[in-house]
């Protein structure tokens, strides 16, 4: 008997590179992918691109060539790490609250608790 899906088998070909062999040389990197996106936020990512000819034989063939790519960490310079030195400021300050004494964190409790009641009992 012939089984009804027996059409449906894997076979193993070399995968289509445009006529070329495909290798690790040929594939595409993080930069090709991020490139567009570091093009259209050129303002924000200020990017720098440093290219660099070594152990040149002609002006046509080179045998080392070194690309340096980088971007300015905007967000981290001035989003993050202002808000992050601010929180931290912060819970630096909120330090003296923890004393470590369980008088003192019911006393909070029972503080919070008269402001929650005073603060929600004058709203109808």
């Amino acid at each position: 008997m012939i089984e009804r899906w027996a059409w449906w088998s894997v076979r193993r070909v070399a995968t289509w590179g445009c006529g070329g062999e495909l290798s690790s040389r040929t594939e595409y990197t993080a930069t090709a992918f991020s490139k567009p996106l570091t093009m259209i936020f050129r303002a924000i990512y200020r990017p720098t691109r440093q290219v660099e000819t070594l152990a040149q034989v002609s002006s046509y063939f080179t045998q080392e060539v070194r690309y340096r790519s980088e971007i300015e960490p905007t967000f981290e310079r001035y989003v993050y790490g202002p808000l992050l030195r601010g929180v931290l400021r912060v819970a630096n300050g909120m330090k003296v609250l923890q004393a470590g004494s369980l008088h003192a964190y019911l006393a909070y409790v029972l503080v919070l608790g008269v402001l929650l009641l005073v603060w929600l009992g004058g709203t109808k």
